[in-house]
């Protein structure tokens, strides 16, 4: 589906996308969410350092107990000194050309943390500027043994600024094992991901363009089957956050936040007692 989606970027810049998978379907265990984002950052990173006139190939395979996936493009390239840094927060190859495209240098980041999560492995491959790139990832494959215990408690935080979301998917997904960060945003996507599969605590934003976090949470505590799901407040106005409790809000974070503040709410929230 996501290969799919990403065809018509791929035209509309003049590089073709081509897949191949197995006849019999693979079934691994993931969370859909975190691996939707992680073919979308795959797929989005080989379109955008691919030229015109390049190739970009997406291979399922399934070998023993596990599924895995490879994402090969014609494009520029990795430096051999450059590859141990790729899978590092905020690291880029080439800042003069990330610039030119945008980006925060967090997607290979997010990558590895999702996959890991997910008892996966991932591995970066290039034979040096101008010969491409490909990246490897596989996932432990359904009724294959699963390393640990019981899955991880879900999380969705919900902003309407993508940045935001961008940091929030990379720095907290590696902070807690036991924990699975999905994001939405803005409320209206919220309350739909929230209908189709509720987690186990709502980090909301207040102020966001589409749906106000107050009505976010209004909506969700007037609804029987999400009253009782755990929300902490995140804003930049105490007012709110303060009116946020009254309606229901189990804490607040005031913007702007240090990170282990926000870990340790979490972590009351979803572990109390601890």
């Amino acid at each position: 589906e996501r290969v799919a989606a990403a065809q018509v970027l791929f035209e509309k810049k003049g590089v073709s996308l081509s897949l191949a998978f197995p006849d019999a379907p693979l079934e691994a265990f993931a969370r859909r969410a975190d691996l939707e984002k992680v073919f979308d950052h795959l797929l989005s990173n080989a379109l955008k350092f691919t030229p015109e006139g390049g190739k970009v190939s997406v291979t399922v395979s399934g070998e023993d107990h596990r599924a895995s996936v490879r994402v090969t493009d014609t494009g520029q390239g990795i430096p051999s000194e450059a590859m141990r840094f790729l899978f590092q927060k905020f690291y880029h190859v080439d800042q003069s050309l990330t610039r030119g495209y945008g980006g925060m240098g967090l997607g290979l980041a997010f990558c590895k943390e999702a996959v890991e999560a997910m008892g996966g492995r991932i591995l970066l491959e290039s034979e040096g500027p101008g010969r491409g790139a490909s990246v490897l990832f596989s996932l432990p494959r359904a009724g294959s043994p699963m390393p640990g215990a019981p899955g991880p408690k879900s999380i969705l935080w919900v902003d309407d600024n993508p940045n935001m979301l961008e940091l929030v998917e990379v720095g907290f997904s590696s902070v807690n094992r036991s924990v699975a960060l999905r994001t939405a945003r803005g409320g209206v996507s919220a309350l739909e991901s929230i209908r189709t599969f509720p987690p186990d605590l709502v980090v909301l934003d207040i102020m966001m363009s589409d749906m106000d976090g107050l009505e976010v949470l209004s909506r969700l505590k007037g609804n029987p089957t999400t009253a009782s799901i755990p929300v902490l407040v995140v804003s930049g106005h105490r007012e709110a956050a303060k009116t946020a409790l009254l309606r229901g809000a189990n804490d607040f974070c005031l913007k702007p936040f240090r990170v282990a503040d926000v870990i340790k709410k979490i972590d009351d929230l979803l572990f109390p007692g601890r």
